[in-house]
């Protein structure tokens, strides 16, 4: 329900108040939702700050000043959020350096990201973690004792204690994963589910151990690119262009990374990990058809997966239907036999569509077969018949 309302406001907000994503920054962009305690929808806009959304009515609140300075440094790229049982918020501020379409500022310079504990009574932020590497998803423990967030430029995940003896203490929970960790969200059996939004390849980490200890070549990049962005600004101030805007705001956005990695690996992963940070199990696919995934939510038998670039959202079908030949008609059940279930593991990452496909083929198939039996018994059960009758003819 959360995603159906990030796609909602996502798209809305763009075709009332812009052009198009390319003016993310004038319609903001929501990133990271939840729903709060009282049933609004809790939203963390990467332009325009929190809100609480009144998904009836919609009505809305800023729940406080995002120009405002918090602990010496305004929030740049507030990502997203969660909320404990007295409602309080923990939320991300991505960067205290650069905003969303400027994002490649902080994958260039040093870690500004904050992890920051909103109270809706007192309307007062508190920064619990600072220095952190473009911080993204967060997520509470059950318990609430902990909550986990991904320093996505850095391929890990984070644990910050809140109660307990480490209370006040961070450490890793998950490290050295195969891509940029975007969202967490929680597992039925108390563990996570971990979206790479994007895959690292070896070229790309090589890079980024090559430039870590690079500061002037880093500083130098940045300079050139900020320069092209507002070479590209100036130029469409005086021809206005949708194409030269579009340049200019990707020209420091992290979009094209992203978009790089799928051209050259086409592949989605979505990490599982146990409620004490141990990869247990993962989600990959190669086909292309769902990339770029964000986010991962459990429905039902049903997974959705959402994304900041995409236009739609991703379903997997957990439990896909199966068909089965009963008579002369096709029976739909649920499940399968246990080497049905080994098959879906060996092809998980197929869609359902798919699947249904193949399995109508093979029943095709077997009716085809079925048919050329009963045709070849025939022809037999008749050249005997012939051999067996007399020829009247010749007997008169």
């Amino acid at each position: 329900m959360a995603l159906l309302w990030l796609y909602i406001i996502l798209f809305l907000r763009t075709s009332l108040f812009s052009d198009g994503p390319w003016q993310e920054k004038v319609c903001g962009r929501p990133l990271g939702l939840r729903f709060g305690l009282d049933g609004k929808l809790l939203v963390a806009d990467a332009y325009l700050g929190l809100f609480s959304v009144d998904v009836d009515t919609g009505d809305k609140e800023s729940l406080f000043n995002i120009t405002e300075e918090i602990d010496g440094a305004a929030p740049m790229l507030p990502d997203d959020l969660d909320v404990d049982k007295d409602g309080n918020i923990y939320w991300s501020d991505a960067s205290s350096v650069s905003h969303l379409c400027d994002s490649m500022t902080e994958m260039m310079s040093d870690p500004s990201g904050r992890i920051i504990k909103f109270d809706p009574k007192t309307g007062t932020n508190t920064v619990l973690v600072r220095n952190v590497h473009f911080a993204n998803g967060v997520q509470l423990s059950p318990d609430q004792d902990f909550l986990i967030f991904s320093e996505t430029f850095k391929f890990r995940v984070l644990r910050y204690w809140l109660k307990g003896p480490k209370a006040g203490q961070s450490e890793i929970f998950v490290d050295r994963l195969p891509g940029f960790p975007d969202n967490i969200r929680p597992k039925e059996d108390g563990g996570y589910y971990i979206s790479l939004v994007s895959y690292a390849t070896e070229r790309n980490r090589e890079l980024a151990a090559a430039l870590g200890p690079l500061s002037f070549v880093r500083k130098l990049l940045l300079r050139l690119m900020t320069v092209t962005k507002v070479l590209f600004e100036a130029a469409n101030s005086i021809y206005p262009s949708v194409y030269i805007e579009k340049l200019a705001q990707k020209t420091l956005h992290l979009e094209p990374v992203t978009a790089m990695t799928i051209r050259e690996t086409n592949l989605s992963i979505v990490v599982e990990v146990d409620a004490d940070g141990k990869i247990v199990d993962s989600l990959q696919g190669d086909s292309g058809r769902i990339v770029l995934v964000s986010e991962t939510h459990k429905v039902g038998e049903n997974l959705f997966f959402g994304s900041p670039y995409n236009n739609y959202l991703g379903r997997l079908m957990l439990n896909p239907p199966t068909m089965e030949v009963e008579g002369k008609g096709v029976r739909m059940k649920t499940g399968g036999t246990d080497e049905d279930k080994k098959d879906k593991e060996k092809t998980r990452d197929e869609s359902p569509d798919e699947l249904l496909e193949e399995k109508e083929t093979q029943i095709i198939e077997e009716a085809q077969e079925k048919d050329a039996e009963v045709k070849s018994e025939s022809e037999t059960e008749k050249e005997s018949h012939e051999k067996t009758v007399p020829d009247t003819k010749e007997e008169l």
